[in-house]
């Protein structure tokens, strides 16, 4: 049983400390300046007013952008969620391994718990996620610890020894590397993280998969079988666009190609018509093989993270909250885009599919 069923890995690339970079923060876009707010996001404020900080979140996670720059879109995303980690964020806790770096173990927590605060602004008040940290040199302790934890279906393929390989990562002493399983228990995440012995990780507010899986926090805070009501690129799609954005992604490897910025090569050719795409994006929701080679192939993390960028640049982080509750509640994707979006899916993916001729266009 493959814990792929709720998400594959992120952040998965092995990083040495000189390859860590800190990047700059993107400037606030010039319709997010908001007078009376800048006190509260100072990093350097010991005592910030909370009172009016929250409201701003609100406005902002509730206003849709209206706009086709992809760039801005980005910089309301990093902005929104640097204002949301100041609060309180949400308190979580991890058993560490016998080997894992326990200081820098405590730092990702603590970067969880931050990265939840964006989505408490969603009713996420609790995550119910036994939680698993632990180094590259762990696999026998993994072992044992998925079987004790995971009940009768523990999901025991998702490292294999040999090559020390989890999921698409093959680990070794500067690895960061994280996945998630609904499928062994309802109800439940059981959560993975390993972190490499000689790691040096850098700012973790901005780690791209810190950010990114506390997304997939957020969805099984939802359903624990979300992509069963949703297109195969919905999960890893949105963790992706918002784990790029939040983390300044698109500074660093955005910059010589823009479409790099999803951080994994999008399916098709410039030469791709509307219609053909149309039949891609209706086969993601009703093609059982697609869906699953969507997932298994990583092009939903890209395909997912191009739909989100189109999605949240046309209505607002709130109202793709509410698609998402409503295709949980129905347990029908067209009917929640018709009730929420006001449009029916096809013509949704009409329009995901015109907005993919024009990204595959600028290559």
């Amino acid at each position: 049983m493959s814990a792929w069923a709720f998400a594959t890995l992120t952040g998965c690339a092995p990083t040495a400390p000189n390859d860590v970079v800190e990047i700059e923060p993107v400037s606030t876009p010039k319709e997010l300046e908001i007078p009376q707010a800048p006190e509260s996001v100072r990093e350097d404020e010991t005592d910030t007013p909370m009172e009016f900080r929250p409201r701003i979140i609100e406005e902002l996670i509730r206003e849709s952008p209206n706009h086709n720059d992809w760039s801005d879109l980005w910089g309301r995303i990093e902005t929104v969620n640097k204002m949301a980690s100041l609060g309180p964020g949400l308190p979580l806790d991890a058993e560490l391994s016998p080997t894992v770096q326990s200081d820098i173990a405590n730092e990702v927590i603590s970067a969880y718990s931050n990265a939840m605060g964006l989505w408490t602004f969603f009713g996420v008040e609790e995550v119910n996620v036994v939680w698993t940290l632990m180094s590259e040199k762990d696999y026998d302790w993994w072992v044992e610890r998925v079987r004790t934890i995971e009940g009768d279906r523990p999901a025991l393929d998702v490292w294999v020894e040999g090559p020390n390989l989890l999921g698409h990562c093959y680990l070794n002493a500067y690895s960061f590397c994280g996945y998630g399983n609904t499928q062994s228990v309802p109800g439940l995440l059981f959560q993975y993280n390993v972190i490499g012995s000689k790691a040096r990780l850098g700012p973790m507010g901005r780690s791209n998969t810190v950010l990114h899986e506390s997304v997939h926090y957020y969805q099984a805070a939802l359903s624990d079988d979300l992509r069963s009501v949703t297109p195969c690129w919905f999960e890893e799609g949105q963790a992706q666009l918002i784990g790029n954005a939040a983390s300044g992604y698109q500074d660093t490897y955005g910059a010589k190609n823009e479409l790099n910025r999803f951080g994994r090569t999008l399916p098709g050719e410039s030469t791709w018509t509307v219609s053909e795409w149309e039949k891609l994006f209706e086969s993601y929701v009703a093609d059982e093989k697609v869906r699953g080679e969507c997932v298994q192939s990583g092009v939903g993390y890209s395909t997912g993270a191009a739909a989100f960028e189109y999605l949240y640049m046309n209505y607002s982080m709130w109202q793709i909250h509410e698609l998402t509750l409503r295709a949980i509640e129905t347990g029908s994707w067209e009917a929640a885009v018709a009730e929420i979006l006001g449009i029916t899916s096809e013509e949704l993916n009409s329009r995901l599919s015109g907005y993919m001729v024009e990204l595959l266009a600028e290559k």
